[in-house]
């Protein structure tokens, strides 16, 4: 015969088994809400320091630049695309070029328009009143480059005037000069004097800071 206390304690195993069963069915959902909540806090994190122009780690900055320099190019295409055949039925004249490009250098080269971060090819062309694709066009046919080139090669010569001066911090002249981190700033720099701006303060015999 089954005794009671037999049947007490086939009770109380099915009791245990069934509330094991119950605490990891609960742990699933839990799972999967803290791993949300985890990855939404990186990239609040994320937002936050690149809206402050904090430094990003290498492999995210360096993101961050091809797709702000592939956005910009990009925008720049559709604005030439805009008009049918591109510049065979828009194309300014050069009197009204050479108008646009002494404008332009006088925003750039005296009021150093530049070394402002946010800085976009509609806020140029509202400065200088005239339409973006115009602007556009004035960099292709006159400079030779896009905005997004044009903006950081300005950039790096105004980097390398300062620290020439030997008295500034690296991050200190990259923020100065209007670059917003330093795999950019470190990109455009080596482009123009062949070297990183760490290589160039060691090879020039300047004071790294």
């Amino acid at each position: 015969m089954v005794s009671v206390s037999m049947i007490i304690g086939i009770e109380g195993s099915m009791h245990q088994k069934l509330s094991h069963a119950m605490f990891n069915h609960q742990q699933i959902p839990f799972c999967i809400l803290i791993g949300a909540f985890g990855w939404s806090y990186f990239f609040s994190c994320v937002y936050l320091m690149t809206r402050q122009n904090t430094i990003l780690p290498e492999w995210l900055s360096d993101k961050c630049d091809d797709d702000d320099d592939q956005v910009s190019e990009n925008r720049e295409v559709m604005l030439v695309a805009e008009t049918p055949g591109g510049y065979s039925k828009s194309r300014l004249s050069d009197e009204k070029l050479d108008e646009y490009l002494n404008d332009l250098n006088q925003v750039m080269m005296v009021e150093e328009i530049y070394t402002d971060p946010e800085i976009t090819l509609e806020k140029l062309a509202k400065k200088l009143r005239i339409p973006p694709s115009h602007l556009t066009q004035l960099l292709n046919i006159k400079i030779g480059q896009n905005f997004y080139s044009y903006l950081n090669g300005l950039r790096a010569e105004h980097a390398l005037s300062l620290l020439q001066q030997n008295k500034h911090k690296i991050y200190d002249v990259y923020i100065r000069s209007g670059f917003s981190n330093r795999v950019s700033f470190n990109r455009y720099f080596k482009k123009l004097t062949g070297n990183t701006p760490s290589e160039y303060i060691k090879s020039n015999d300047l004071l790294e800071r």
